[in-house]
């Protein structure tokens, strides 16, 4: 019986989807087995569709496009194994890509999530996780079943997810892969409205979280270590963070 369940979400990129499946595929016999389970955001291609009806797969089909976020959570819903592995439908991967990125859950019980980066503090904890390739323990999704839709199309719905399993006493890791193992060709998605999307999530992410970072040291840290899209590096002040508390936008 298979211990992981692979999810990828999708919205037209034919081709790139292609060739993520085709990799994908590629590479099960390197690797332990996997469920499959994909979710078609009402692409307007209809080869999309048509396409992936040929896969052996868990087809999700949104009637209407619902967005990342609302169609990774409805994935979620309908995993049951032990470990789950979130992918976008821009990653392409080689070798023995999916046991490396298991490892760090296999080998420590109180690890949950194990990404493709990761973003350390000072003491070489990792501080929180991207999800553009990330495995997460099904124990995990249990206490956080969904991904916060506050933040919209995407970005920092991550963070907000690792910070809550951080708060729920899980530990985060990222077996350092490199593109040998795992590529993310990226820049599908948003293109050109990245930056903004960025600068508009952050702000919900600190707004959001602001309270509780006055009495807990892990929200705190986070904040810390937080990438700062307005100066395109990690970390904000206290000021900074004041600033965007108060702001009314």
């Amino acid at each position: 019986m298979n211990d992981v369940t692979i999810c990828i979400p999708v919205y037209n990129n034919l081709e790139i989807t292609k060739l993520c499946f085709e990799q994908l595929f590629f590479t099960k016999n390197e690797n332990r087995g996997f469920n499959l389970i994909v979710c078609n955001d009402a692409s307007t291609d209809p080869k999309v569709s048509e396409y992936l009806k040929q896969i052996d797969c868990k087809l999700i089909e949104h009637s209407q496009n619902q967005g990342f976020i609302k169609s990774v959570n409805d994935m979620l819903k309908e995993v049951e194994t032990k470990y789950l592995v979130l992918m976008n439908n821009d990653v392409f991967v080689y070798e023995n890509w999916l046991d490396k990125l298991l490892e760090p859950l296999d080998k420590n019980e109180v690890c949950g999530i194990s990404s493709l980066y990761g973003r350390l503090d000072e003491q070489g904890n990792v501080n929180s996780a991207t999800f553009e390739c990330v495995a997460i323990r099904k124990k995990v999704i249990e206490k956080i079943p969904n991904l916060d839709t506050t933040y919209g199309l995407g970005y920092y719905d991550d963070e907000d997810f690792c910070l809550q399993a951080k708060l729920a006493g899980w530990k985060i890791d990222y077996p350092q892969l490199d593109e040998s193992l795992i590529e993310h060709l990226g820049g599908q998605t948003f293109g050109k409205s990245k930056g903004e999307l960025l600068k508009k999530n952050v702000k919900i992410f600190i707004k959001k979280w602001y309270g509780l970072s006055k009495n807990l040291s892990i929200v705190k840290n986070h904040f810390k270590y937080l990438f700062n899209p307005f100066k395109g590096k990690p970390g904000f002040s206290e000021e900074e963070i004041k600033q965007i508390v108060e702001s009314k936008d």
